[in-house]
């Protein structure tokens, strides 16, 4: 039976328990794991299983004391991984033995980003984002399992630079020629269209989520708060000078919006936007500013700071990741030529379909910030404090391997953020000493090794700033 909002009912057309069980796919992440948080607050008593990879280090310290149960597996994209889940899950231990109960749902959280084109990079994004939903989406469709399925608004609200104008609406055609230089995000627009079809025909009962950029608390491994984390760090001129747009969400908001999918009895083939604010560049920064009171580009005011022409950053993002191979320096995702061409997107989406459909009203942006903010100050006094020569030399924040967002920049002369007092002086040498690999006993003076470093790169952004010049005066010509 189709709905006005493009779906059709769940083909078992009974309420949701929220005694559970329940499956969450990617629980170990920041929305899976905000996710787990948010089904735990609404019963306490609810079971809750994750697969978690034998490979992967500790669990996500938000779970800790959550009481998750979590499932071993050397690969997540085996079928026989979602059976043991289901197994688990089902599995509920009374008096007179262990009887079955009926999984209640699944939440699908996973995915993975990496602003790249090698081929192991995108092989690696393949088994996430496309292996991974087919099968776990398969498996649900099998055994009739009520799923909420999150996607990326991106692929919908992808835009070039002279579109900064455009709005992506819930039924808008998919991106195409837009996200050509970026492997993930038609990873996950291919994977969408695909089982939102067969859900629409009646034959997944699937939700579909599209939040945009994460922001919030809890996002230990900062992928997905690295924008913010920019700022905080003094990078604001050099990263985000580049005259595209930034559209985010909080996490929070998506978590309490899967729950309402879930026990709401949304549709099958439902799909959703959810988004908070769709900003330039410029206003993101302003609004940072002023929610933080600290000036993110003390150094330069950042409306002064002229708008680099995309050839030449495109020119550049080349010419610096080549010469970083040349060097044998370990490959950095802030200059590759794919983390780049993002910055010159627009993201725009609305979010009617679920204003209707679950009453969608993201909080205030300036708390999304400001506890965003707090979260990154704690994680930089954390990772300070295990970087001290009597502190740990583990922590669990270095625990998962971040080889794309190393920062290489110090503070110069920022302001503290009012409320957060002298945690936020620390500067983002802190944040890459934890993640950094084992310093050698012995070896040369971490200093004058970081400062060698920037001055390296800074020559080499010159070089090839210079070469793209050349290169268009001689077109030009």
């Amino acid at each position: 039976m189709s709905t006005e909002d493009g779906g059709v009912a769940f083909q078992d057309g009974q309420s949701v328990d929220s005694d559970g069980p329940f499956i969450v796919v990617g629980a170990n992440g920041f929305l899976g794991s905000e996710v787990c948080l948010h089904l735990r607050r609404r019963n306490r008593w609810a079971k809750i299983v994750a697969p978690l990879r034998s490979t992967s280090s500790t669990v996500n310290p938000r779970l800790e004391g959550v009481n998750v149960e979590w499932v071993s597996c050397g690969s997540v994209v085996d079928r026989e991984v979602m059976q043991r889940c289901l197994d688990a899950a089902s599995a509920q231990n009374h008096d007179n033995g262990v009887q079955r109960k009926h999984v209640a749902g699944i939440f699908y959280t996973a995915g993975l980003t990496i602003y790249s084109t090698h081929e192991e990079d995108i092989a690696a994004m393949h088994d996430a984002n496309v292996r991974l939903p087919d099968m776990v989406l398969q498996f649900c469709t099998d055994f009739n399992l009520r799923t909420v399925f999150f996607s990326c608004s991106h692929v919908v609200g992808c835009q070039f630079r002279d579109q900064s104008d455009w709005i992506a609406h819930d039924d808008t055609e998919r991106c195409h020629a837009s996200i050509d230089a970026f492997p993930f995000l038609q990873q996950r627009r291919d994977v969408e269209l695909h089982w939102h079809q067969e859900a629409l025909k009646g034959r997944a009962p699937i939700v579909f989520l599209r939040p945009s950029l994460l922001l919030g608390p809890g996002d230990e491994r900062v992928r997905s708060t690295y924008a913010l984390l920019e700022l905080i760090s003094g990078m604001g001129p050099v990263a985000l000078r580049y005259g595209g747009g930034i559209s985010f969400v909080d996490v929070r908001d998506v978590a309490s919006a899967a729950l309402q999918c879930m026990f709401g009895n949304v549709r099958g083939g439902t799909l959703m936007n959810l988004n908070a604010a769709n900003l330039p560049c410029e206003d993101f920064v302003e609004l940072v500013e002023k929610t933080l009171r600290l000036s993110c580009t003390s150094w330069i005011p950042y409306r002064s700071t002229p708008r680099i022409p995309a050839v030449i950053l495109r020119a550049a993002a080349h010419g610096i990741t080549r010469m970083r191979a040349i060097f044998r320096l370990p490959y950095d995702e802030r200059y590759s030529p794919t983390y780049i061409e993002s910055k010159l997107r627009f993201y725009n989406v609305s979010c009617q379909r679920a204003k209707g459909v679950i009453r969608w009203d993201p909080r205030d942006l300036e708390e999304t910030i400001q506890d965003t903010a707090r979260h990154l100050v704690r994680l930089l006094q954390h990772n300070e404090a295990a970087a001290a020569p009597n502190g740990p030399t583990t922590t669990n924040h270095g625990e998962i391997r971040v080889v794309h967002r190393p920062s290489t920049t110090t503070s110069r002369g920022r302001s503290s953020i009012v409320g957060f007092g002298a945690a936020t002086s620390i500067a983002s040498s802190s944040w890459r000493k934890s993640r950094a690999a084992p310093k050698q006993s012995g070896g040369p003076d971490a200093g004058s090794h970081r400062m060698r470093l920037r001055r390296l790169l800074a020559a080499m952004t010159l070089i090839a700033l210079v070469i793209a010049g050349v290169v268009m005066v001689s077109v030009g010509g």
